[in-house]
């Protein structure tokens, strides 16, 4: 009950509490009539405390708000819609801020193809067949594919053409190679021109010029590979493919552009390598 007499029931002046302060209001003390009381605006539970004004930070918009409004996302320079392979990049608030389509090949996949024939040299030393080599993970499984050409247009020498992944420092606990090759003596065909060939399959922990073509002569010759297997790398490092000659032929060998190769991850090292339900 209030701490003042209720006034008479029917008069009611009398029952208003007198004083009270800055935004009190004015409520019923008990169940007599005009039995009134200055009391506190209640206080919402979780604590105390006036908002004046709410900011929005990176990739928001709508603050500051200081009354009412809507905080909502703001659009980045990403186009919606569906992507292929996609490459994005992914800023500090886990924002896309950039997609576009990708290559076209799994995203594991390391793939390199030439543009442009690659000229090599006169010379009975190893060479790169592609002017580059790729890093391998230790400890891993990959699947490999080559399609290769190689031409000359000059030299007579006999000579034996080796090719082989022995340029590296990767290392290898095994390498199952299935190799096949031919020569033709003339240019690069632009139909189904004959060729004799030779076929080599193979399983070994070395990769050092596995495939090759003998007696090789006269001034003009095409060469064609084609490899695919699979090998488990040991010790992580560098993987070269090259080629070599038994001796100088008298004129340099190119590879052809369009010459490509494809590897990829399949497994860990050190267990079958299994994908789908195997059973």
């Amino acid at each position: 009950m209030s701490q003042y007499l209720p006034a008479p029931e029917g008069d009611p002046s009398t029952g208003v509490a007198p004083g009270g302060l800055e935004n009190q209001y004015l409520r019923k003390a008990s169940g007599i009539n005009y039995d009134t009381e200055w009391a506190d605006v209640p206080v919402a539970s979780g604590g105390t405390g006036t908002v004046t004004s709410v900011a929005t930070g990176t990739g928001l918009t709508g603050g500051p708000i200081v009354t009412t409004g809507t905080v909502a996302l703001a659009n980045t320079a990403v186009t919606p819609g569906s992507y292929t392979n996609t490459s994005i990049t992914v800023d500090a608030q886990g924002r896309l801020t950039a997609a576009s389509d990708g290559s076209g090949v799994s995203p594991s996949m390391m793939f390199y193809r030439l543009n442009s024939n690659l000229v090599g040299a006169n010379a009975n030393t190893a060479q790169l067949i592609f002017g580059v080599g790729v890093t391998l993970e230790a400890s891993t499984v990959y699947a490999y594919q080559l399609i290769l050409a190689f031409v000359k247009t000059a030299g007579t020498t006999s000579h034996s053409f080796f090719v082989g992944f022995d340029g590296g420092t990767a290392t290898f606990n095994n390498f199952v190679a299935n190799s096949s090759s031919s020569s033709i003596q003339a240019a690069p065909p632009t139909n189904n021109n004959a060729a004799l060939g030779n076929t080599y399959v193979g399983v070994t922990n070395s990769t050092a010029e596995f495939a090759h073509l003998a007696g090789i002569g006269g001034p003009t010759r095409t060469l064609f590979f084609q490899f695919f297997g699979t090998f488990s790398v040991a010790n992580g490092g560098t993987f070269i493919p090259r080629y070599r000659m038994s001796t100088a032929p008298g004129g340099a060998y190119s590879t052809l552009a369009g010459s490509y190769i494809a590897i990829w991850p399949i497994g860990a090292a050190g267990a079958n390598t299994s994908v789908g339900p195997w059973a």
